[in-house]
C-alpha cells in the first residue's frame, strides 16, 4: 500500500533547504524585512505575530508541495517481495549496513567533539566542520529509520549498532598500533 508523503517522513536536511527556499522567496523576504523593522522600532508583539504568519506559510507550502507531490513512499517490503531470495537479503544487509554506518558517524562526531572542546571550547578545527555535518546528516537518517521500524527492531539495532561501534574503535586502534610498530621499526632500521 502506498502512502502520502507528510513531513515527518522527510530527512531534517531536505526541510532544512525546503525551509530555506521558501524563505529565499521575495515575498518572505519583504516579510522578514518588516518584522525587523518592528524588532527595531520595539513593536515586539506585531513581530511576534508576523513570525508566526511565516511559520505558518512555510508550513502551509510545505504541505501543499506534499500533497501535490506525484511520488509516494513505499515500504521496503513492498519492492522486495518482487525480488530474489539472494537479492532481498542483499539489500537488506546493504540498508541496514548504511544504517548502522551513519549511527557510527554520529558517535564518532559527538565523541570527537566531547574531547575536543575539552581541551579547546572556543576553537575548531575546520575538518571537523565537514564531518559534522555528516554526523547530522546520519543522525537524520537513523531518526528517520527510528520513526520507520517497530521497537523490536530499534531494540536489536542499538544493541548490534553499540557492539559493532565498537568493533570499529577497536579494529581502528589495532591498525594505529600497527602502523606505529612498522614506523618504530623503519626508523630503527635507518
Amino acid at each position: 500500500m502506498r502512502n502520502k508523503l507528510t513531513v515527518n517522513d522527510l530527512p531534517a536536511d531536505v526541510v532544512e533547504r525546503m525551509k530555506k527556499m521558501i524563505n529565499e522567496d521575495r515575498q518572505m523576504l519583504k516579510l522578514r524585512e518588516r518584522r525587523a523593522s518592528f524588532l527595531r522600532s520595539r513593536r515586539y508583539m506585531e513581530a511576534m505575530k508576523l513570525k508566526q504568519m511565516m511559520d505558518g506559510i512555510e508550513k502551509r507550502v510545505i504541505n501543499q508541495y506534499l500533497s501535490e507531490y506525484e511520488g509516494m513512499s513505499e515500504s521496503m517490503d513492498n519492492f522486495m517481495r518482487e525480488m530474489s531470495e539472494e537479492d532481498r537479503e542483499e539489500i537488506n544487509v546493504l540498508t541496514n549496513s548504511i544504517i548502522m554506518l551513519c549511527d557510527m558517524v554520529e558517535t564518532f562526531t559527538m565523541d570527537c567533539n566531547e574531547i575536543l572542546k575539552k581541551y579547546h571550547p572556543d576553537y575548531r578545527i575546520e575538518m571537523f566542520d565537514k564531518i559534522s555535518e555528516c554526523g547530522k546528516a546520519a543522525k537524520a537518517q537513523v531518526d528517520f529509520m527510528s520513526r520507520s521500524t517497530d521497537m523490536v527492531y530499534q531494540c536489536a539495532f542499538a544493541e548490534d549498532a553499540d557492539k559493532i561501534t565498537e568493533m570499529v574503535r577497536n579494529k581502528v586502534k589495532s591498525f594505529i598500533r600497527r602502523l606505529k610498530r612498522k614506523k618504530k621499526a623503519e626508523y630503527e632500521n635507518c
